[in-house]
């Protein structure tokens, strides 16, 4: 579950506001002098780490699982924007099975200057925060938390803005000792609207050269935690710093784009990784049938959607095109695709994929063939975040969410959490009430002109659980089926636990189908023939 969180409102009572700005400089003075190393220009710290692989976990509520990551480094200079985190990680491969080794990277500069989901990193950490406030005017609180008077400095920077034009706001609230127990902020998300970004510092200890630190830190997003850090060496002011900084292969100091993990917004797993070809699809007549509308297949469609947060709308981006199935049957073709499907009085989409742009982008495409008739139903495969960002628009329009039922809660937060950093369809429209419908093992939507048959897909096999609110969609009439993540694999290529289970589900229920339509592209023929052959039939 999405932990809706209301700023530090969580166990505080608030003994006295507006303070004077004098009162807030007053307690940055004592934070910095109680941390030490005084004058600290640049900072280093070592230890181990873990991070999330942040809404693409199996279950979506939450817990999620977090990852090791080891040798890791973060180096800060306080001069400057910039920032680099690096290690080793041995995650769980995505298919289940041994861990995957790779490298963990973070880079944060001048680069990210306008983008606060990737930035943000910077300025929550406690030296990071004391820069910031002593540079954009604070202002201070007192309040009692957990029996404990803190106070709270807090301090928006001049830029970047929200999408909504609204200020961004960090605070940090000090303890009775003058450390820095926590820092705040919140950042637009696509999903998860004003997304809560909290990071927790205990545990503070002289490692050398008088400089304090923190050495159990703890970031939250969404109310669970996000990545953390147990720090076992410590320098103030290293002398290379600027190799510190430096990305691999001389990239220089603080370039380079936010990684995956502990860092700013990294595209979601999947989003920009599918191919921009589009395939033709064969049509109930068995031809293909011409694309209707916006760009031709193949035309590079919208990015990702930022697993953590970023601004939601994102910039223009080349519309879909429409291909046509089957009669009243579309795909709506792009990175990521989405099926309409015409009932007698509405019209029933599935799949609101990636992001805020996107999903406006596939729900005006579904308007211009579909011109009089309203959405009725948003179909989601799963809560993964790059097949959900683009709902939005769709909720906004006032379609009914269809989604398996152990995502309800998620989405019942998601989407009545405030989004008045955002500026899209659903902020606007004052954060219309969520209508929900959900389905168990089965449900079927269907009238004189169509059948929706959707059915849950899940296992025993935890390995063999790609979201454990999971759907795919069957026509009957037109013998489609319609999934996401269960692509078929290239030729000699060995299919994924998923996939397997997929078909073993198809073969158990006899779904009759002969288009196997994905929300991924692929270059693989895609049909019942070939989904069954992953299981030796």
């Amino acid at each position: 579950m999405i932990r809706k969180l209301s700023g530090s409102a969580l166990l505080a009572t608030i003994l006295s506001a507006g303070a004077a700005a004098q009162d807030a400089r007053s307690a940055l003075v004592d934070a910095s002098r109680a941390i030490g190393a005084q004058p600290l220009t640049s900072i280093t710290y070592t230890g181990t780490a873990s991070d999330v692989n942040f809404l693409q976990t199996k279950n979506i509520r939450g817990p999620w699982p977090l990852r090791p990551i080891t040798a890791y480094t973060r180096a800060i200079d306080l001069t400057q924007l910039a920032l680099r985190s690096s290690g080793q990680n041995n995650n769980p491969g995505i298919f289940g099975g041994p861990g995957v080794a790779g490298t963990y990277t973070q880079n944060i500069g001048a680069g990210q200057a306008n983008n606060w989901g990737q930035q943000l990193d910077y300025w929550i950490t406690p030296w990071g925060f004391l820069k910031g406030a002593d540079t954009n005017n604070p202002t201070m609180r007192m309040e009692r938390i957990g029996g404990r008077n803190y106070k709270v400095v807090s301090w928006s920077p001049s830029t970047p803005k929200a999408a909504s034009g609204t200020a961004y706001t960090v605070s940090g609230y000090i303890n009775d000792q003058n450390f820095i127990d926590r820092v705040e902020t919140w950042v637009e998300h696509d999903l998860l609207g004003d997304m809560h970004v909290e990071a927790l510092y205990s545990d503070y200890k002289d490692l050398g050269g008088g400089l304090l630190i923190p050495t159990r830190m703890v970031q939250k997003r969404g109310g669970w935690p996000f990545f953390e850090t147990m720090v076992t060496s410590a320098k103030a002011n290293p002398s290379d710093i600027t190799q510190l900084l430096a990305a691999p292969g001389g990239g220089g100091r603080g370039g380079g784009g936010a990684g995956r993990g502990g860092g700013g917004a990294a595209p979601a797993p999947g989003a920009a990784g599918a191919p921009a070809t589009v395939p033709p699809v064969p049509t109930a007549g068995g031809a293909p049938a011409p694309p209707r509308g916006g760009t031709a297949p193949g035309a590079a469609p919208a990015g990702g959607a930022p697993a953590g947060g970023g601004r939601g709308g994102g910039g223009a981006a080349p519309g879909p095109s429409s291909e046509k199935l089957a009669d009243g049957v579309y795909r709506i073709a792009g990175n990521y695709n989405a099926l309409a499907v015409d009932f007698r009085d509405y019209v029933a989409v599935i799949e609101g994929p990636q992001n805020l742009a996107r999903g406006e982008a596939v729900l005006a495409e579904v308007k211009k063939v579909f011109p009089n008739k309203p959405i009725r139903y948003i179909i989601n495969t799963h809560p993964h975040s790059d097949h959900s960002g683009g709902l939005a628009p769709f909720i906004a329009d006032g379609a009914i969410l269809v989604t398996q039922e152990a995502n309800k809660e998620f989405f019942e937060d998601a989407f009545s959490a405030k989004r008045s950093l955002l500026n899209d369809s659903l902020a606007k429209a004052g954060n219309k009430k969520l209508k929900i419908e959900t389905v168990g093992d089965k449900k079927v939507i269907k009238d004189d002109n169509h059948s929706i048959e959707l059915y849950h897909i899940i296992d025993k096999d935890p390995d063999r659980v790609h979201s454990n609110g999971m759907i795919v969609a069957l026509l009957p009439k037109e013998k489609i089926l319609f999934q996401a993540d269960f692509t078929l694999p290239n030729p000699g290529s060995e299919p994924n636990p998923y996939t397997k289970s997929l078909a073993e589900h198809v073969d158990r229920l006899k779904l009759d189908f002969n288009a196997y339509i994905s929300v991924h592209n692929s270059a693989t023929p895609q049909t019942k023939t070939e989904l069954m052959k992953v299981i030796g039939k």
